[in-house]
């Protein structure tokens, strides 16, 4: 495998090279892991999702209650995934209503997973603090990005991006607020760090 210059990758999306923590190239399109807690995949149009979807996108959802128009990637059914009645099943959705085991299995230690399921678990009406613990002691080995709680104006998640700043998103993934003064070029409310 070629090593994947962050610049080049950076420049192709229009970004800062500061803004990409990695990129790895995998089977399902290349996997854009960056400093505001997000992971892209940018899918080749010979290798689509499940809704035949191409281009970039999100891998997983930045929030649990994410509206927006920017794409979800749908992971495709594997042919040998069925349930007891030979009926496919989708694994790639989060068990909303699930076990604290049914969660972790969904997460099966991956970081967007973790922070998607924390995020989802924070903000339920009754959140399970040994869920809560599990997914943090995941995400303890990810020391790029720490995921926060802080809710600023209504936002669902902040998380702390590898470059030491804070930054708060709504519930349509759009950022609304950071202690970055360089997110201020981009109308975003500028908060004092803690």
């Amino acid at each position: 495998m070629s090593k994947i210059d962050l610049a080049d990758v950076a420049r192709e999306l229009g970004m800062k090279p500061s803004e990409l923590i990695d990129v790895e190239d995998t089977d399902a399109g290349r996997i854009i892991r960056c400093t505001d807690g997000t992971t892209l995949i940018d899918v080749p149009a010979d290798a689509p999702d499940a809704d035949e979807k191409t281009g970039l996108m999100f891998l997983a959802a930045p929030t649990p209650s994410y509206t927006g128009d920017f794409p979800i990637y749908a992971q495709p059914v594997e042919d040998d995934v069925v349930d007891p009645d030979g009926n496919a099943v989708v694994v790639d959705e989060y068990p909303a209503d699930g076990s604290v085991k049914d969660v972790l299995a969904w997460v099966a230690g991956e970081q967007d997973r973790a922070e998607y399921a924390l995020a989802a678990e924070q903000a339920a009406a009754k959140p399970r603090a040994t869920l809560i613990a599990e997914l943090e002691q995941i995400l303890a080995q990810y020391p790029m990005v720490e995921h926060t709680g802080i809710m600023v104006n209504g936002a669902v998640a902040s998380e702390m991006g590898g470059d030491g700043h804070v930054r708060a998103y709504d519930a349509d993934g759009n950022l609304v607020a950071s202690t970055d003064p360089a997110d201020a070029a981009d109308g975003v409310e500028i908060v004092a760090g803690s």
